[in-house]
């Protein structure tokens, strides 16, 4: 008689890091991918080490009375060096930038760092688990505050040559368009970031609240 298999509660746990603008999020789950814990903090010290902070906060938070996560995933707002795991200078970071934030990991926790840009991470996830399972070839856009790019390319991660993951949002679409922080004109990002589509969907309905 055929038995229905499960994952013994006792194996080891997956646990996550996401760093975006507002903060920093953590989950625990187990291999099957059912939430343990899960947390989620403010940012509100505007420095690599008030970053860095949090981060350890809630590390620590969900490592509690647990020995049985070999390693940390870490995905953060690009652009990122995977080559030497730092956040380069995301734009609107508050000036927050170079942090060697897998390094800083690494050495408090002695577990390895798996690490990438949010976006990556999120066709990963598609491609792992979700709608692209049966595509060798994925491109994710996601709609933020900036525009962020993933890609997979023949079931991998893409890189470049110079190994870092694409970007997108500061793609110019015109040429003589509006002023982007970046110093060039038109970036794609000015134009469907999630603040003007709010303020185009408000002026559309006349309604300043959407739910």
């Amino acid at each position: 008689k055929p038995i229905g298999l499960e994952i013994s509660p006792e194996a080891p746990k997956i646990l996550g890091v996401t760093i975006v603008r507002s903060g920093v999020e953590a989950v625990l789950c187990d291999l099957s991918l059912h939430v343990l814990k899960k947390k989620k903090a403010v940012l509100r010290e505007y420095s690599e080490a008030g970053l860095l902070r949090q981060v350890f906060r809630l590390i620590d938070s969900l490592l509690d009375k647990e020995d049985r996560v070999p390693a940390i995933g870490l995905s953060s707002i690009g652009p990122v060096d995977l080559n030497t795991g730092t956040i380069l200078h995301p734009y609107y970071f508050y000036g927050i930038e170079n942090v060697a934030v897998v390094k800083a990991i690494e050495e408090r926790y002695h577990l390895p760092v798996c690490f990438d840009t949010n976006s990556q991470s999120a066709v990963l996830t598609e491609k792992l688990y979700g709608n692209g399972q049966a595509c060798e070839d994925i491109l994710f856009i996601g709609i933020n505050e900036g525009i962020g790019c993933g890609m997979v390319e023949q079931n991998r991660p893409y890189r470049n040559a110079g190994g870092f993951s694409p970007e997108f949002g500061h793609v110019s679409i015109d040429e003589n368009g509006l002023r982007c922080v970046c110093g060039a004109k038109g970036c794609i990002e000015l134009y469907v970031n999630s603040s003007v589509l709010l303020q185009k969907f408000q002026r559309a309905t006349g309604k300043k609240n959407a739910s």
